[in-house]
């Protein structure tokens, strides 16, 4: 086996994410989020399988939790209007 034969069989061995092949627009992201938030955000849904790490007070936390909503809708279409359709209008005290 000759090193380029080698090459492409331990290339053909690394896992790849793949991705998910979404066109998302930005009305689909939270409108509290900064435009590098939102573009993160968008990164992370639209290549499947991608953490986020960023330097300290760049809002990672919001990323993170936008990211899942979306990600949740395109999988769950719909999860969050029958939420809330069954909340309660009005909690009694």
């Amino acid at each position: 086996m000759n090193l380029d034969a080698y090459h492409a069989f331990v290339e053909a061995k690394v896992p790849t994410a793949g991705g998910t092949q979404a066109n998302l627009l930005d009305s689909q992201f939270s409108s509290i989020l900064k435009p590098h938030q939102r573009t993160a955000a968008r990164w992370m849904v639209e290549g499947g399988r991608r953490a986020c790490f960023m330097s300290f007070g760049l809002g990672k936390s919001a990323i993170q939790l936008e990211a899942c909503r979306v990600a949740r809708q395109m999988v769950m279409p719909g999860l969050f209007d029958l939420m809330e359709a069954e909340a309660p209008a009005e909690v009694a005290v």
